[in-house]
């Protein structure tokens, strides 16, 4: 079983205990230690957007449980992995967002990060890697940046 944060009517997240998420042969099923806060997360609650029986949550950060049998990437069980994933979609779909124990995302869609990087930090790794490029101007080729 896992817990996750459902969202109910009147804008309520409620613990429920769910089943363990099924994985495909593409999929890790991934334990969630630390999930990020961004404004999508609240927001599709504040406004609605999330329907009754979804989960919420988009980047994370966890620790390999399953790995599938095609699964790209030659992950392990126990490794440290962080990604994103759609959060507050209609649960008929079958898709979690991060604010549970368990998701599952497709192996080409996580990374590993190094242990320099705390879980609390890779949890947030996600929403700066898609931010930056879509908001930081074209560099010609040679200059030197620096990321933070």
């Amino acid at each position: 079983m896992s817990l996750a944060l459902v969202v109910h009517e009147n804008k309520k997240l409620l613990l429920e205990e769910l089943p363990l998420p099924t994985y495909g042969p593409n999929d890790l099923l991934i334990k969630v230690t630390h999930v990020a806060q961004n404004p999508t997360d609240w927001k599709s609650v504040h406004f609605r957007a999330a329907k009754p029986g979804s989960i919420v949550g988009c980047d994370f950060a966890g620790e390999i449980v399953e790995v599938g049998e095609e699964a790209i990437g030659n992950y392990r069980r126990g490794e440290r992995v962080a990604g994103c994933v759609p959060g507050g979609v209609n649960p008929e779909f079958g898709i979690r967002g991060a604010y549970s124990e368990y998701v599952v995302q497709e192996a080409s869609l996580v990374f590993r990060y190094p242990s320099m990087i705390s879980p609390e930090s890779a949890a947030t790794l996600f929403f700066i890697i898609r931010l930056n490029p879509s908001s930081t101007p074209l560099r010609p080729p040679g200059i030197i940046v620096t990321l933070f």
